[in-house]
């Protein structure tokens, strides 16, 4: 920034300071202590000469808070010694709508900590907009400026003009010094503020610990200091802290508090809290008459870590390692690259304390063999040091990948790949030309890599996995799998050699990027299924699938590792390598790398248990960052409830060796561990339901904790994705288990209103994710799907009678078939049916001098009054329904909220009548669903209205009295209710018939009149399942969504793996496409016994489809009864 711009930014700053908001926390920099961190500032990566850090390897980084800002305290960048770049980062923060923001802030700099000063030297402010992949492939946004800070204060500003978005902003320093030292940079008055937007009272905390770290063991005393700046003149503000677990927000402690006004005009207070629980918190101030936004607050009490035998199920806890090193740094064996941590030897500890026992090392070909014939082992080797010091076992990744991009001579330029560049000769472009993989030589080119790793590694390295998923390519050269195979007979039989009792893991086969997790298994398998003869356990990444409960999804991280087991010939154990990404169970990701690494406690504990449960030897999955607070930082990035949870978990499986699942509940995951000698056990339950459930666990000796292993006593707890732990011996561990019972929760907000027979039951989603959710309508099990729509789902429940529950019931009004005739309470009369596409609404006005007014409703009118989606929103009465209007003189228009809407959409026409007038509206049925309110009303000459007869109400504004009329005979499957049949067997469906299989109707079988029943005594080949095709108009409709009440009788599949395609089947066929709900939905078997259940089944139309063929009955290799009744169809426009 040149000398004239910065003394024009001076003088825009007074007036600017009066006609902005300011979004960042802590802009006057004042909240800080003295000497410790910057709240709401981080270092989110940063390089380190490697011999400094070889010096001093527990060094923590990270600005620092001083006395001599600009104005009071402010914030020093220092200049590290040996700190090469580092990216400081501000807190991410959202901005949805579009606007005009500016960046302002004052800065000099200083000489660095060996006492250099570079004048002139450069620095920058990154300004980005995040990605979010279903919206861009790339960032939306990326701006900056550039500023040459001098010794001497100067300001900086800058303006920018955003759309908003739906991902988070961030906004960066960066150093650009071009290989100098770096000056020691300080900086106040950092304002990220909106134009235009009027300032309001800075109210705002910052809490910061005795810890800069802000993790204690129990016992320790938690010191908190908080710096406030308020809108008050008072001396002291009295108020209270608030210590509440991160993950639920329940309250761990109270603590008083009194801020007093400091000489700086900063309001201060100090306490200390001794927990005696354990947990990630975050600490909260209420202060009497302010709400304050807080900065910090976040730290973690954890258990002492313990150390667990070799191959047992706390020992396969386990986390990607960091390495210290990135390639896009050109001088990357000399400089270090840390991150979040904000220190080196600190994210080893980190993880010793988390419970960390394994650790996956990227043995990065490039790392080691920089040139062609120049190896190195420090690189590498200060990692390998570092798990060896605090005792976590490494598997180490051959090469790194050998996969990379199409256009090798691009890669190279850029520099930043993971191999040398000499391999690029043996660069094969895929069959797609989108990708391109190295398939090296093994002799004289592998083979000198692989005896330096091992000779330089073998005494600290048993675990070998053979490169980072190799499959990743979606058409891969020809031979590339014949060459994988001999990498792997190569290395397997090179290690072997020499060290007979390491293991060897191979194969790769990964979810990310949508690959197909069982289609690189398929390619090896067809080169040679012996390659596992060359592998002592296969490692997987289940990206996309690496939780049992995932996004309404059950079973899928079992099911993908069901199927990648059958394709080995042999079988061997997995290990869980790699899924950075967990999708959370409360909220739903935004598609962006650094979204999905968050996420929380019940989610790792999850992974790590589901991990076990289903047979895994180790599950190395997760980043290491995910361990850490991303966001609301004070300096340090603080340890989060992921970092408590698995602490707790590592602690809880002390001695355990065994694991075996126990049976309580098809929504209920539950297991139990046991110790060698048989005599204590540890067991562990979480419900798979975003709604959860109220558990009574079964009477027994147990001690129930929670999932921070904190001993807990309630009658009943509430069950939900966050596991209860028990402890006790086996035999009582299993007893509590067993006999639990489960009082289901709702996580849909219920209102219903009925219709005839129908009671019409809206859901609206409670949990936020778009995905099936079982709730109780009185006692009915009732099925709502919010995949189209995650908000709002209708259900409707033919015949409903008695008690509706928790659902708000609206009260009944009159419903009506067309065409119908209504009469007024003044002799006027009202006829509404059907004309082709039109409805037809005629009133018949008895008035025999009728008279306009100024304006319409002052004088004669008719008004109509139409509810197009009664059954939508039910929880609002007040929606401003549609209004028309007609005048005798043949004046009409259409008003909302009581203003003119734009013509067209409707007609009306008026006459005149013997004994009055009439008034036609004619409104195309398209703008109606099935079911409509409407409601008609009549101004006279003298003022008076005329009302429909026992109907009253402002009906330009409420709804709920309307009466209700079918508008449109929509599509729907015939005999649904089974109430047509000869001979036992129903009308109009079809059935399929294979010996063994028995269907027959009748009133013992349905929830009211007849059912249908399908038997099958033995397994067989074909679904039994009744069969009807529904035909309408291509085109019309967008969606539709299948409706049936089904009880299960003793139902067992025999298909061999839980995966939906045994059991119950539901089936909606359609035009060169199809929806198999249980296998391609659900992806679990419904078998069991159960009383009925209203299953509501989404299907979205394709290939412009004119029918859907339904099926519902049993899968084939399945036996057992399910009862069918109430089957029917709904459209959507």
């Amino acid at each position: 920034m040149n000398g004239k711009t910065i003394v024009s930014t001076l003088l825009l700053s007074a007036a600017f300071a009066l006609t902005a908001e300011t979004i960042n926390n802590n802009s006057g920099m004042e909240l800080g202590v003295l000497e410790g961190p910057v709240p709401g500032v981080k270092f989110e990566t940063f390089t380190v000469n490697r011999e400094a850090l070889r010096k001093n390897p527990e060094r923590l980084y990270y600005p620092r808070t001083v006395k001599d800002g600009k104005s009071g305290r402010g914030m020093v960048i220092p200049g590290y010694k040996g700190v090469a770049n580092y990216r400081c980062s501000f807190e991410d923060f959202y901005i949805p709508d579009a606007c005009e923001v500016e960046i302002s802030f004052d800065v000099k700099a200083a000489p660095n900590e060996d006492g250099t000063y570079t004048p002139n030297q450069l620095f920058a402010i990154d300004f980005r907009a995040n990605t979010d992949y279903s919206r861009d492939k790339y960032y939306p946004m990326l701006r900056g400026m550039s500023f040459r800070p001098s010794k001497e204060w100067q300001h900086v500003s800058k303006r920018f003009k955003i759309t908003g978005y739906t991902n988070f902003y961030s906004i960066w320093i960066l150093p650009r010094s071009n290989g100098k030292p770096i000056n020691t940079l300080y900086i106040d008055n950092f304002r990220f503020s909106r134009v235009g937007a009027p300032a309001k009272p800075q109210n705002e905390y910052a809490v910061t610990f005795s810890k800069v770290d802000s993790t204690y063991r129990a016992g320790e005393e938690v010191g908190m200091t908080f710096r406030a700046v308020l809108d008050s003149s008072a001396e002291t503000v009295p108020g209270n802290v608030f210590v509440r677990f991160f993950h639920d927000g329940k309250r761990a402690a109270v603590l008083p508090i009194a801020l007093k006004r400091q000489a700086d005009g900063v309001y201060e207070g100090k306490i200390s809290w001794k927990p005696s629980v354990f947990g990630a918190f975050a600490a909260s101030l209420e202060l009497n008459g302010f709400t304050a936004r807080r900065t910090g607050g976040d730290f973690a009490v954890i258990h002492e870590s313990v150390n667990h035998p070799r191959f047992s199920p706390g020992w396969g806890i386990g986390t990607n390692v960091p390495a210290d090193f990135t390639f896009r740094d050109a001088d990357f064996e000399n400089n270090a690259f840390l991150t979040i941590a904000g220190g080196y030897e600190r994210t080893f500890r980190d993880m010793r304390s988390i419970g960390i026992r394994t650790g996956r090392v990227w043995g990065q070909w490039r790392a080691v063999e920089p040139e062609r014939g120049r190896f190195r082992a420090d690189l590498i080797g200060n990692t390998i040091a570092m798990l060896r010091k605090y005792q976590i076992e490494p598997v180490f990744c051959l090469v790194g990948s050998f996969v990379t991009k199409a256009d090798i001579r691009q890669v190279l330029k850029r520099g930043a790949q993971g191999y040398p560049a000499y391999l690029a000769e043996w660069h094969t472009v895929t069959k797609d030309n989108r990708d391109g993989v190295l398939m090296v030589p093994m002799e004289g080119v592998y083979s000198k890599y692989l005896d330096f790793v091992f000779n330089t590694w073998k005494n600290d390295v048993k675990i070998w996995e053979l490169s980072n998923e190799p499959g990743l390519l979606i058409r891969p050269p020809d031979g590339h799998a014949k060459w994988f195979i001999g990498f792997c007979k190569y290395t397997y039989e090179r290690i072997k050699k020499d060290q007979p009792d390491s293991i060897i893991l191979g194969n790769g086969v990964t979810g990310d990027f949508g690959m197909n997790m069982v289609g690189w298994c398929k390619q090896l398998n067809k080169e040679n299924p012996d390659y596992v003869n060359w592998l002592d356990g296969v490692a997987f990444h289940p990206y996309n699938c690496g939780l049992d409960y995932m996004n309404g999804m059950y079973f899928r991280y079992r099911n993908v590792i069901r199927d990648i087991s059958a394709q080995l010939k042999v079988k061997k154990p997995l290990w869980n390598t790699e899924n950075y990404y967990l999708q959370t169970a409360y909220s739903k990701q935004i598609d962006y790398y650094l979204n999905k690494e968050r996420y929380g406690a019940n989610e790792i504990a999850r992974m790590y248990l589901d991990s076990m449960l289903n047979g895994l030897k180790a599950s190395l999955a997760p980043s290491y960052t995910s361990f850490y607070r991303q966001v609301n930082v004070n300096g340090l990035a603080a340890p989060n409830d992921v970092f408590a949870a698995t602490n707790a978990l590592s602690i809880l499986l002390n001695g355990m060796e065994r694991v075996e699942e126990v049976p309580v509940s098809g929504w209920v995951r539950a297991g139990l561990f046991t110790s060698r000698d048989g005599k204590k056990a540890l067991g562990f339950l979480y419900d798979m339901r975003p709604s959860g459930s109220r558990w009574t666990p079964g009477k027994a000796a147990v001690q129930v904790h929670d999932i921070y292993a904190n001993p807990v006593k309630e009658k009943e707890y509430r069950l939900r994705f966050e596991p209860y732990y028990l402890t006790g011996s086996p035999a009582e561990v299993r007893k509590a288990l067993k006999n639990s019972e489960f009082k289901l929760e709702n996580s849909v907000g219920l209102h219903g209103r009925r219709f005839g027979d129908t009671v019409y039951f809206e859901g609206k989603n409670l949990t936020g994710l778009p995905i099936e959710i079982e709730s109780r309508i009185g006692g009915t099990p009732v099925m709502f799907s919010f995949r189209f729509d995650p908000v709002r789902d209708t259900v409707a429940v033919p015949g409903f009678k008695g008690n509706a529950g928790n659902a708000v019931m609206i009260p009944d009004t009159p419903g009506y078939e067309l065409p119908v005739r209504l009469e007024m309470e003044k002799g006027s009369t009202v006829e509404i049916g059907r004309n082709g596409s039109a409805l037809t609404v005629t009133v018949n006005v008895k008035e025999v001098s009728p008279k306009a007014g100024k304006v319409f409703h002052e004088g004669s009118c008719v008004e109509l009054f139409a509810d197009t989606e009664p059954f939508r929103r039910m929880e609002l009465n007040a929606v401003y329904p549609r209004q028309f209007y007609a005048t005798p003189e043949g004046g009409c228009g259409e008003l909302k909220r009581g203003k003119a809407q734009p013509k067209g959409g409707f007609t009306c026409r008026t006459a005149k009548t013997a004994d009055g007038w009439s008034a036609v509206f004619e409104l195309p049925l398209s703008a109606f669903g099935e079911i409509a309110g409407l409601d008609v009303s009549v101004g006279r000459a003298d003022g008076s209205k005329e009302r429909l007869k026992g109907i009253s109400g402002s009906s330009f504004k409420i709804r709920y009295h309307f009466p209700l009329f079918r508008i449109r005979e929509l599509p729907d499957v015939k005999n649904g209710g089974f109430e047509q049949s000869a001979y036992g067997a129903p009308d109009i469906w079809g059935t399929a018939v294979q010996n063994g299989m028995t269907y027959e109707c009748g009133p013992q079988y349905g929830v009211r009149g007849n059912g249908m029943k399908i038997s099958v005594s033995k397994s067989c080949s074909i679904p039994a399942a009744v069969s009807q095709t529904v035909r309408f108009p291509a085109g019309k409709w967008s969606k539709a969504y299948l409706s049936f009440r089904a009880k299960l009788e003793n139902v067992k599949a025999f298909n061999g793996k839980d995966d939906g395609r045994g059991g119950l089947m539901i089936r909606v066929g359609m035009k060169r496409a199809g929806n198999d709900y249980t296998a391609q939905v659900l992806r679990r078997n419904v078998t069991g016994s159960s009383g009925w259940k209203l299953w509501r089944v989404p299907v979205l139309l394709r290939n412009n489809t004119d029918f859907l063929d339904v099926s519902i009955g049993l899968a084939p290799q399945t036996t057992g009864t399910v009862l069918l009744d109430d089957v029917s169809l709904t459209f959507e426009p």
